[in-house]
């Protein structure tokens, strides 16, 4: 569907919560997570209880940098008993931001021990920050920094 079609679409019913979280969802996959956001919380606010609406609030939060409240929109749409396909994904999804969150707090402590240079072994690879690249990771949020890294995670040493 076509973003001015769903426009049009919401002109027609502007309380349809489906047809806004279809102008969320376009904004999502456009990579305008913030307006994204905006459009699919009222879609939630107008359909509260579809599982796939809150897990698309979740994406769009996650996306945006808003990693409690997507978990906690992730938590919300299992509560609406969604399908098993997208009860599964969601499940791996809370599983996987619980373990970014860990890891990221593990980070920052590191980062406050030696600001300097200091060597991550991950237990998928190895990642070497130094002064330069912390500075720059720190701007744009550590997370982002580690998003798409996607199995079980653990700092295995660091120096």
């Amino acid at each position: 569907m076509s973003e001015n079609f769903i426009r049009e679409a919401i002109k027609l019913r502007p309380k349809d919560g489906y047809f806004i979280d279809s102008l969320g969802w376009a904004y999502y996959r456009q990579g305008k997570y913030d307006l994204a956001v905006l459009e699919l919380e009222k879609a939630v606010e107008l359909i509260p209880n579809d599982p796939v609406i809150n897990d698309h609030l979740g994406d769009a939060l996650f996306r945006a940098g808003y990693y409690n409240e997507a978990k906690y929109q992730w938590n919300r749409a299992l509560l609406y008993e969604p399908e098993k396909e997208l009860k599964e994904n969601i499940k791996f999804k809370v599983d996987s931001i619980i373990e970014l969150m860990t890891l990221e707090e593990k980070i920052g402590q590191l980062i406050e021990i030696n600001k300097h240079e200091f060597k991550i072994i991950l237990s998928d690879g190895i990642i070497f920050l130094n002064e330069v690249q912390i500075e720059n990771k720190n701007k744009m949020n550590i997370k982002n920094f580690i998003n798409g890294v996607n199995s079980n995670i653990e700092i295995i040493d660091y120096y």
